[in-house]
């Protein structure tokens, strides 16, 4: 657990940071003709600029008064632009985030903006969120993926033909696990469950109740859903996988052989074989093989977690196909890896998923029923794309959708095996799975569009579109002259906030201080 100390002091070297940064003097404009950046004090305005648009970005994001967040953005020797948070878990309904940015991205805004608008869904938006369906997605997802993965487990291992197992049997085994790893969930939230589960006479009921607090208060956090979807699947497969697994022991023993001697033998071996491949799934922790219950349960929550995030932004700029591939180009050449990597890794399911969920239209599949279309993309957005890099990725993603349409095993095969072995992101290159992660965020795109349809969270969104529109080029002296006017008007918004606070602390009833206790 990181002690206090250190978080307070993490504080107050970001607000270091920051202060360095937006203190600087400014610097006389009339009298220098050629533009500099030094002489400008362009990196402090730059940083600002992203200040403001994170400012406007998680004001039209936020759906509850109650529930604040402050971003402190400051340029860093990192490698990508990363968002912690400072004293985490202090206060739910309080929270603040300090943004590091490479400092040599900081000159390139329009991607910048892109990328911080990633971020900034990760964290605001609790309505848009929909962490109940989440959930759902999150648990048929993962249990299709266990009951898929052991099929193949089972099947590779030798003198064993495990192929007679019907697929109806390993449907019901994934409904199962759906069933277990919920009720499995719940129970992390049931004080007399956790009493039973973890009481000794070194714990005692006041850490009992923290434990119960805790988990009542972060109970839809990803974070906390996946450790527990996580340990309570291990339980399940390594105690109990004769039960769960029955059926796949019993695949090819002769029930009414009157050898009981070689029924016996067979049955061991069988039990032997599952065991194993429980083991080198659920319980390996990758010493085996990389495909893992955990690497299995990791992949398909960066695929829930990342592609909402790309999401919102997307929806939140009107990004189009282009600019959207192009952020993911751009970004690994600044970050200097090879390109291919895009679509070789689980960034291929993720980017095919975004673009789907973009292409859908729900007029066109939702007949009769009134909806919100919103933002999406044409059909034909592809024919616009320019950049040979982003034409690939597209065609790519293409191939990828069409080869699970036409063929859902062309991925998974058992005969293809070996290679899920030594990858455990081929086991998410499932139509199911795919499908599961699309509904939950065509969802979140109709969400957006209910909350996001109204007069007060147009105009914050204009705000954020704005900021977005002016810097298309890449050349400062092209929109450097409409940057100040932004930055005007943030500081105004700005004040304007701090004077509200001010005002409502100062109004508090007399004799009480600002938690109410009498002074």
């Amino acid at each position: 657990m990181i002690e206090l100390s250190t978080l307070k002091y993490d504080f107050m070297n970001g607000m270091k940071l920051c202060t360095q940064t937006f203190t600087k003097p400014d610097r006389v404009y009339s009298l220098i003709t050629d533009f500099n950046m030094r002489y400008f004090d362009v990196p402090s305005k730059l940083v600002t600029l992203y200040s403001a648009y994170i400012y406007y970005l998680k004001n039209a994001l936020n759906s509850h008064p109650k529930f604040q967040y402050e971003f402190l953005v400051c340029p860093g020797v990192n490698n990508k632009t990363q968002v912690k948070e400072l004293m985490p878990r202090e206060s739910p309904t309080q929270r603040l985030f300090f943004v590091e940015i490479p400092e040599q991205q900081v000159y390139y805004p329009k991607r910048m903006l892109i990328i911080l608008g990633h971020e900034t869904a990760h964290f605001v938006g609790r309505n848009l969120r929909l962490r109940k369906e989440r959930l759902q997605a999150l648990i048929n997802a993962c249990c299709h993926a266990v009951a898929n993965s052991l099929k193949h487990f089972i099947a590779y291992k030798e003198n064993w033909n495990a192929t007679q197992i019907v697929q109806k049997d390993w449907e019901l085994l994934e409904q199962n696990l759906a069933k277990w790893s919920l009720q499995c969930i719940f129970q992390s939230c049931d004080r007399e469950f956790l009493k039973h589960k973890y009481y000794t006479d070194s714990i005692n009921a006041d850490m009992i109740d923290n434990n119960l607090l805790h988990n009542l208060k972060y109970f839809y956090h990803t974070d906390n859903l996946k450790e527990n979807l996580i340990r309570s699947l291990e339980d399940l497969l390594s105690s109990s996988y004769i039960d769960v697994l029955g059926f796949a022991i019993q695949t090819g023993i002769n029930l009414d052989s009157p050898d009981r001697e070689s029924w016996d033998r067979c049955y061991e071996q069988h039990c032997r074989i599952v065991c194993e491949a429980v083991w080198d799934f659920a319980s390996s922790r990758g010493k085996y093989t990389a495909l893992t219950l955990e690497n299995v349960v990791n992949d398909i929550v960066y695929l829930l977690k990342e592609c909402y995030a790309d999401l919102i932004s997307i929806l939140a700029l009107k990004l189009s196909m282009e600019d959207y591939l192009n952020s993911f180009i751009e970004t690994f050449e600044t970050d200097h890896y090879d390109k291919s990597y895009i679509t070789q890794t689980i960034l291929l399911p993720r980017i095919a998923i975004v673009m789907s969920v973009m292409n859908y239209s729900f007029s066109d599949n939702d007949q009769g029923s009134p909806s919100n279309e919103g933002f999406r993309w044409s059909d034909n957005e592809p024919s616009h794309l320019k950049n040979p890099g982003a034409i690939r990725i597209e065609i790519e993603t293409q191939r990828f959708l069409a080869n699970l349409i036409s063929d859902p095993y062309y991925y998974t095969d058992p005969a293809k095996f070996e290679t899920l072995l030594s990858s455990h992101v081929n086991i998410v290159y499932d139509l199911d799975i795919i499908q599961t992660i699309m509904q939950y965020l065509l969802c979140c795109r109709q969400k957006y569009n209910a909350i996001m349809n109204t007069p007060d969270k147009r105009t914050k969104l204009e705000s954020v579109q704005h900021i977005y529109q002016t810097v298309q080029t890449e050349n400062m002296n092209d929109f450097f002259p409409y940057l100040i006017p932004i930055l005007n008007k943030y500081e105004e918004d700005v004040y304007r906030d701090i004077e509200y606070l001010i005002h409502k602390e100062t109004t508090l009833p007399k004799g009480n201080n600002c938690n109410g206790q009498t002074i």
